[in-house]
């Protein structure tokens, strides 16, 4: 992978773990149903609040964890980079 694809899946996590922490708080805040609906918003899938909950919760915890190992492999370009200039 190279820094710019590195850079692009940063932000890509960054945007996915935003929207599964507005899920999160929207669905804990949820008294009842939620719904899920295809991407052409023909069709939907009602569920319980606390279902979308733990989707979205273990959404983020897998988000998260790409996030580090890619901040991670970031900062190690950084050295390698780093170590080429001097």
């Amino acid at each position: 992978m190279d820094i710019e694809d590195l850079l692009r899946e940063i932000t890509d996590i960054e945007i996915d773990i935003n929207s599964a922490q507005r899920i999160v708080a929207s669905a804990k805040e949820s008294k009842g149903d939620m719904y899920i609906y295809d991407d052409y918003k023909k069709h939907h899938l009602r569920l319980d609040h606390s279902v979308i909950v733990k989707i979205a919760v273990q959404q983020l915890e897998l988000a998260q964890s790409k996030l580090n190992k890619l901040i991670k492999a970031k900062k190690t370009a950084e050295k390698a980079i780093k170590g080429l200039l001097t």
